[in-house]
């Protein structure tokens, strides 16, 4: 895709063209082009003299770095097509990580790094913490007091260590080391309870319901993970995001000349997404930066600050860093009454009481913005899929319209259900249900009986599949032999049944099983000559499969299942790139645990010209992506959870309640950018106004400002 900058706005071009020198803040409101603007800002440091791999320009997530690198290189082609594909192979735009593991391998001799890092990928890092939380809770890594958790009122000793672990991984972000945060904490801790940290171990110990033995006791079971984390990862020779960021500002601050040359080698530096660093981020940019930030440009908007689970620090943009703030706030591609729909969102936060707001060049769009009231989740799920028929009857296609929730976990299955009755194809994507869907358990049905003919589970799921259709009286009357015969597995008695002439088993039925199962039989055989690639393709082809997926979405109007099966080649394809030599049931093994660990793999949304279907997201997956139709679902009042709220302050303040934002910025996200129309709605299970109850019809008003 080719992206060319054209027509900047007077804000835009003030923004772009700052300085060059000096400390930035380019404040870019929804839909005012903070893209275009930062590839602008590059561009024009180039024009100044500066070139392409002198300037440092980093980002949140690859997405976002790969389309920043995109556009720059096709801006700087048709600008100065003298400079070459070559020049640009060497420019410094990526992620933090990224960026921070190319330091590393290029000045390894200088800093004492291994030129070989093994980095945890996201996918990695779950696994990764479900390993340690099993460890720490077998007692592999310590003993751990079972009165500790009585003391601190968990039941659960898993719950306690994921929370525990959460936490001890925002110190890292924060760049607080294990025995920093034991020895500060136990300080603020004697310092809040003088008396009880006079007394000694036992003493403590003898009064299970101290308010102060529990806090004694937490400190230690959170030194006790971070520490246990810190070292298994040491153990295993890998790397954390964190660590590569780490490692650089350790290097910046103790090796001179390893500063010297960063600082001259970039010469500008441009963050984007600003509002989504964390504090550790912020120091690397403080270190390589000239002094004040004086050669730093940061593209970003405090009220998009919605990372704040990955422990993203909004003061990073409000506070510590004071360059000159440049706003944008004239949005291109919504109507007025949505951005002051979000605006009005954000107002309530008091921290954006005077928050400028967006003006939107496009005008007044009249009833831009419905908010829909149902009595349940049911009705809501109904009403939000008549609304997407009439739109569609009217012109509107499918791929132009997004649902939006806070979490896939707080999207009631009504929706899928009511679109799939009401006809409508549509695209999830951003959670582990991926491996709920039809299509991807008869794949790993069939991959697992590739790797193990035995697999009784395996067997069933392939038998009961689209391919064969057994039915569950002809499993069971199959399945009876096994009483006649102690031990005997499944597998057995298919073959014998086989031998009989299938009596359990219709014709048809017996003649599908019987070529399915000589399939797998057959690519088990070889499964050491092929890749698993090769395995996957040849079972989807040869068992008729990959044809049903095809079938089903002529059937449906909807590629799901075609794109889902994409997905799973995408995820061998990742999977042989990190292990050359692994086989077909180390790819197995590997996506049981994925299973496992609940990882987050969402299901394809690649955009093919046939696709024309409506995409139901998370608010966190849809950002920076754009439809003209948004209706932002399940609206409730948040139920913060206190632990969420309590966290160690960097500053040596000691512990801090943070103050509850609530949905507002992922609200304000979700209905600011790219809409056209944007529907509110909320499907409370209880009375919704007077006097209404259950099973009432779904309310609905249009105004500018909900």
């Amino acid at each position: 895709m080719s992206v060319r900058v054209t027509s900047l706005s007077a804000e835009q071009a003030a923004a772009a063209h700052a300085g060059p020198d000096g400390a930035f803040l380019i404040a870019a409101g929804p839909g005012t082009g903070k893209t275009y603007t930062a590839t602008e800002r590059f561009c024009w440091l180039v024009e100044q003299g500066v070139p392409p791999d002198r300037i440092l320009a980093v980002t949140f997530n690859d997405r976002a770095a790969d389309e920043l690198r995109e556009r720059i290189t096709a801006e700087l082609a048709r600008r100065r097509p003298e400079l070459g594909a070559q020049v640009m192979d060497g420019a410094w735009i990526g992620t933090f990580h990224g960026t921070c593991a190319r330091l590393l391998q290029e000045f390894a001799y200088l800093v004492g790094a291994p030129r070989e890092l093994r980095v945890l990928d996201d996918a990695g890092q779950r696994l990764f913490e479900k390993a340690l939380i099993t460890k720490l809770s077998s007692g592999a890594a310590a003993p751990l007091d079972p009165d500790s958790f009585e003391a601190l009122g968990v039941e659960e000793l898993d719950e306690l260590l994921r929370q525990g672990l959460r936490f001890v991984l925002k110190l890292k972000g924060r760049g607080i080391r294990p025995d920093q945060f034991h020895k500060r904490a136990h300080e603020l801790h004697q310092h809040h309870w003088p008396a009880e940290a006079e007394g000694s171990g036992e003493q403590r110990a003898g009064n299970p319901n101290l308010p102060a033995r529990a806090e004694y006791e937490a400190i230690d079971v959170l030194h006790l993970i971070y520490r246990t984390y810190e070292e298994s990862l040491a153990e295993a020779g890998l790397r954390d995001f964190d660590d590569l960021i780490l490692a650089v500002i350790d290097a910046l601050e103790r090796v001179p000349e390893f500063r010297t040359r960063c600082r001259e080698r970039f010469r500008y530096l441009l963050v984007d997404e600003f509002q989504d660093t964390n504090r550790i981020q912020l120091d690397l940019i403080r270190l390589l930066s000239a002094d004040g930030f004086g050669n730093v440009s940061v593209v970003g908007d405090a009220k998009q600050s919605i990372y704040g689970w990955r422990d993203a620090e909004i003061e990073n943009i409000r506070s510590r860093f004071g360059g000159r703030r440049l706003p944008l706030t004239h949005n291109r591609r919504s109507y007025q009454e949505i951005l002051d729909c979000a605006t009005d969102f954000i107002r309530r936060d008091p921290d954006f009481e005077a928050e400028p707001e967006l003006v939107a060049t496009r005008g007044s769009g009249g009833r831009s913005v419905t908010v829909l009231m149902a009595p349940d989740s049911r009705t809501e799920a109904r009403s939000v899929a008549e609304s997407i028929r009439r739109l569609h009857r009217s012109g509107r296609k499918l791929s132009d319209i997004a649902i939006l929730s806070h979490s896939v976990r707080m999207l009631p299955r009504e929706f899928e259900d009511e679109l799939r009755r009401q006809g409508i194809p549509y695209l999830t994507s951003g959670g582990s249900g991926f491996f709920d869907r039809q299509e991807i358990k008869d794949v790993l049905g069939l991959l697992r009986m590739t790797e193990n003919p035995m697999d009784d589970g395996a067997l069933v799921r392939v038998l009961q599949g689209p391919i064969v259709r057994l039915d569950d009286r002809a499993l069971y009357r199959l399945a009876s032999r096994r009483f006649e015969r102690r031990g005997m597995r499944l597998r057995d008695c298919f073959e014998e049944s086989r031998r009989e002439g299938f009596p359990e088993v219709p014709p048809r039925v017996a003649e599908q099983a019987s070529a399915l199962i000589a399939i797998t039989d057959r690519l088990g055989g070889m499964r050491d000559a092929l890749t698993v690639a090769d395995i996957l393709n040849r079972l989807l082809e040869e068992s008729g499969y990959l044809r049903w997926a095809e079938l089903r979405a002529q059937r449906d109007g909807s590629p799901r299942a075609l794109l889902n099966l994409r997905k799973v080649f995408q995820l061998a394809a990742f999977f042989e790139r990190d292990l050359v030599l692994a086989g077909i049931g180390d790819f197995v093994r590997h996506l049981d645990q994925v299973i496992d660990a609940d990882l987050p793999v969402g299901e394809a949304l690649e955009r093919i010209a046939t696709a024309d279907a409506v995409s139901l997201l998370t608010i966190h997956s849809a950002k920076g992506l754009e439809f003209p139709v948004v209706f932002l679902v399940n609206l409730r009042p948040p139920r913060p959870r206190d632990t969420e709220r309590l966290f160690f302050d960097p500053d040596g303040l000691g512990f801090v309640m943070k103050s509850w934002r609530g949905e507002k910025h992922p609200r304000y996200v979700a209905t600011s950018p790219g809409a056209r129309a944007v529907a509110l709605a909320t499907g409370e299970r209880r009375r919704v106004g007077r006097g209404r109850a259950a099973g009432a019809p779904c309310h609905r008003a249009h105004r500018g400002r909900p």
